[in-house]
C-alpha cells in the first residue's frame, strides 16, 4: 500500500491588487518537503482566480505539511507576494476527503504589502494498492507545471517513436535531450514561414482558449497532435507558458552576484565568453565534442583532486542545459533574419525573465535587468556556447534563406500554418551561400 495525499487547488477570492490597473495576475506555487512540486497556470487580470489543478504527493509522513503560496506574476521579476497557507497533513485520517477555505497569511516581511483574501482547496488522503497507483497518479505524467527532471525521467522510459516531418527523420522519444513536445514546437516554429514575417515571433498573443486546449493535449501526450497546424502565435505562447510554469527556472542557483558583475563588465566579447561560461557550465571541464551525459568517472583521481572538484561550481544540470541550448540556438536564428527585425535584446525581453529565478536588485549599471542582459548575451553567442549540442538535439544548422524561400513559395497561403521545408531542394538552392559572420556587437534590450 502507498500513502497518497491529493491536493486540489480550486480558487481564490478577494486578493489584494498588486498591479497598476487595480488587478493582479495570480498563480500558485505548491511546496512539499522544501521542494516546489507544482506551479499553476497564471490567471490574467483577476482578483478572484480559478485554477482547478491537482498534485499527488506520495509517501508522506504524519509530520509533513503542504505550503501553498499565491503570487502576482509580473513580466519583470520579482513577482508580488499575495499570501500563503500551510496545510498540516497530521490533521487528516486515512482515507478522508475534506474541502477547506483558508485565509491567506503573510510572511512577516514588510515588502509583502497588503495581504487579503482566501483560497479554496480540497485535500484527499488515500492508501492505494501498488497495482492501482497508475490510475491515481495519472496527472504526474503531465509536462506543464512539473519539474523538468521528472518529465525527462518519464520520457527516458518511453518506447514511442515519431517522424519529424521537417528533417524527415524517425526519432525515438527516449533519445531526445529535451521534452518531446518542446522539441516539436521549436521545429514547427522553425519551419513556419509566419515565424519569419515582419511582425516577428512573441510579439502577438495567441488564442487563450486554443492554448488551453493544446496544453491539455500535450499533457495527455496526444500522439495525434499535429504541431505543424498550430498557429505561430499559439506555438509561441505554448513555449513561453512552459518556461513560466517550470517549478524551477532553467538558470536556477547560478543567478548569483557573478551575473551582476558580468553585466557590468565592459570587456571584449571573447573575455566575456570566458567569464560567462562558468555561470552556466560550472567550473568542471566539459568537452564540446561529446555529449554532456558522457562520464569520466572511470579515471581515478586523488583525494585532494576530489575535494577540489567538490568545491567547484557545478553549473546547470544536463536537462536544463540542453533545453536552454535549444532555445538559444533557435533565438539566434531569428536574429539572423533581417525581415523579422528581432535582435537578441528584443527576444531576451520576451523570454529572459522566465529563465532566471526572481531575485531583487538584479539590475546593471544602466538599469537593465540582469536576466535580460544575460539572455541577450546567450542569444548573441549561442553558436559559441551551445553549437556543439546540435547533433544530440537533432538540430542541424538552418540554411540561410530556407524560411524566406518557404514564405515566397507559399505567399498565396492565407492561414497561419507551418510548411515543411524540403532539405534536398534547399541544399541545391543555397549550397554556395554561407551566413556572413559578423563581428560580435553589444546589443541592448
Amino acid at each position: 500500500m502507498v500513502l497518497i495525499a491529493i491536493l486540489h487547488i480550486l480558487r481564490a477570492r478577494d486578493l489584494a491588487s498588486k498591479d497598476h490597473n487595480g488587478l493582479s495576475d495570480p498563480f500558485c506555487i505548491v511546496k512539499f518537503k522544501n521542494k516546489v512540486v507544482l506551479k499553476t497556470k497564471v490567471i490574467n487580470e483577476s482578483l478572484n482566480p480559478s485554477w482547478d489543478e491537482k498534485i499527488n504527493l506520495r509517501n508522506y509522513l504524519p509530520e509533513d505539511s503542504i505550503l501553498v503560496e499565491v503570487w502576482d506574476w509580473d513580466r519583470f521579476p520579482p513577482s508580488d507576494f499575495e499570501g500563503q497557507v500551510t496545510i498540516p497533513l497530521k490533521e487528516y485520517k486515512t482515507p478522508s476527503v475534506k474541502s477547506l477555505t483558508l485565509k491567506l497569511e503573510g510572511r512577516g516581511k514588510k515588502r509583502d504589502g497588503q495581504i487579503t483574501g482566501e483560497i479554496d482547496v480540497k485535500i484527499e488522503i488515500l492508501d492505494v494498492p501498488e497495482g492501482e497507483l497508475d490510475k491515481i497518479t495519472k496527472s504526474e505524467n503531465n509536462v506543464y507545471g512539473l519539474p523538468l527532471e521528472k518529465v525527462m525521467i518519464h520520457q527516458r522510459n518511453s518506447d514511442s517513436v515519431f517522424t519529424e516531418p521537417h528533417i524527415k527523420t524517425q526519432i525515438h522519444v527516449k533519445d531526445l535531450k529535451v521534452p518531446e513536445f518542446f522539441y516539436r514546437l521549436i521545429m514547427a516554429l522553425r519551419y513556419d514561414p509566419f515565424t519569419w514575417s515582419e511582425d516577428g515571433l512573441f510579439r502577438k498573443a495567441g488564442s487563450k482558449d486554443r492554448v488551453t486546449e493544446l496544453r491539455a493535449k500535450i499533457d495527455e501526450r496526444d500522439q495525434s497532435l499535429d504541431y505543424t497546424h498550430i498557429s505561430r502565435d499559439d506555438k509561441g505562447d505554448l513555449v513561453k507558458l512552459y518556461l513560466r510554469q517550470l517549478t524551477e527556472p532553467l538558470v536556477t542557483s547560478t543567478l548569483t552576484p557573478a551575473h551582476k558583475s558580468f553585466a557590468h563588465s565592459s570587456a571584449d566579447n571573447t573575455t566575456k565568453l570566458s567569464l560567462f561560461k562558468p555561470l552556466i557550465f560550472g567550473t568542471r571541464s566539459r568537452s564540446s565534442s561529446t555529449s554532456l551525459s558522457s562520464s569520466s568517472s572511470s579515471i581515478p583521481i586523488s583525494e585532494e583532486e576530489k575535494q577540489d572538484e567538490d568545491n567547484k561550481e557545478p553549473g546547470l544540470n544536463d536537462d536544463s542545459l540542453y533545453l536552454l541550448g535549444l532555445l538559444m540556438l533557435f533565438c539566434k536564428e531569428l536574429t539572423m533574419e533581417e525581415k523579422t527585425r528581432m535582435n537578441g535584446g528584443n527576444l531576451a525581453t520576451c523570454i529572459g525573465p522566465t529563465l532566471f529565478p526572481k531575485v531583487e536588485n538584479m539590475v546593471d549599471k544602466d538599469g537593465w535587468e540582469v536576466p535580460i542582459m544575460c539572455t541577450s548575451f546567450m542569444i548573441t553567442n549561442a553558436e559559441e556556447l551551445f553549437g556543439y549540442m546540435r547533433k544530440d538535439l537533432f538540430y542541424e544548422k538552418l540554411e540561410k534563406n530556407v524560411a524566406k524561400e518557404n514564405n515566397n513559395t507559399n505567399n498565396s497561403s492565407t492561414s497561419n500554418t507551418s510548411v515543411a521545408a524540403k532539405p534536398e531542394e534547399k541544399k541545391e538552392e543555397v549550397k554556395n551561400e554561407e551566413p556572413k559572420k559578423e563581428e560580435p556587437k553589444k546589443e541592448e534590450p
